[in-house]
């Protein structure tokens, strides 16, 4: 062997080095060498092994670990994300009560207002109506609730108060004010109509002022008269 080959650990030995030397054997694989002279000889002893075979056993440990730690943080990620889930599920179900109890609470103070409250959708159909919207209109709200407007009461498009209904609707601009109002079986009522755009379509509340215009009527006369 060349002494320049000072990789070998036989070179090495001759070239006076003992004790752990790492190097590469005759075929190039990597070895770590325990190189001792032989007492009152030139001769040496080494023993060697290969450095594949010495880190075998702690390749092995470290693919283990890798493949422990591995499963441990898919097992951590899978807890983690049924926690958030459950969680998650919690503060819906807890929102949607929430929101349950509040939209109970207004239906309910809807329900029982003094005024009239109705909702119409964009195709004028009666979506929602109170007591008292019902009782303004002298129709059981069962007989309006999925007709339209125009269905219950024919004529009411050519009037003044479907005209502020319906730029309401299309432009989304709140109305006020006074109207006067002719059912089909030839009755009259005056109302004072609050008139507001919502998600669905418009939302009115309503009051009937009638005995309050009729006696606005007689104080008119009365003062003609006099």
């Amino acid at each position: 062997i060349p002494l320049d080959q000072t990789e070998v650990p036989a070179v090495q030995a001759v070239l006076g080095h003992t004790g752990i030397v790492q190097g590469l054997e005759y075929d190039g694989i990597e070895v770590l060498a325990d190189v001792r002279s032989i007492p009152g000889s030139p001769w040496f002893l080494e023993a060697r092994v290969g450095t594949q075979e010495i880190f075998a056993p702690l390749r092995a440990r470290v693919r283990n670990l890798a493949a422990l730690v591995t499963v441990l943080l898919l097992g951590a990620g899978a807890g983690t994300g049924w926690i958030w889930r459950q969680q998650r599920e919690r503060f819906l179900r807890q929102r949607f009560e929430l929101q349950r109890q509040s939209e109970a609470r207004y239906r309910a103070a809807l329900d029982n207002m003094l005024e009239g409250a109705q909702i119409i959708g964009f195709d004028w159909r009666y979506l929602y109506l109170n007591d008292s919207a019902a009782r303004y209109g002298r129709v059981p709200k069962e007989e309006l609730l999925g007709y339209t407007v125009m269905e219950k009461y024919p004529g009411i498009e050519v009037s003044q108060m479907f005209a502020d209904m319906a730029e309401c609707m299309q432009f989304r601009q709140p109305h006020m004010g006074e109207y006067h109002f002719e059912y089909p079986d030839g009755r009259n009522a005056w109302f004072e109509f609050s008139i507001q755009a919502v998600p669905e379509g418009i939302f009115i509340l309503s009051l009937d002022i009638t005995a309050r215009r009729e006696a606005e009527e007689a104080m008119r006369r009365v003062n003609l008269v006099l």
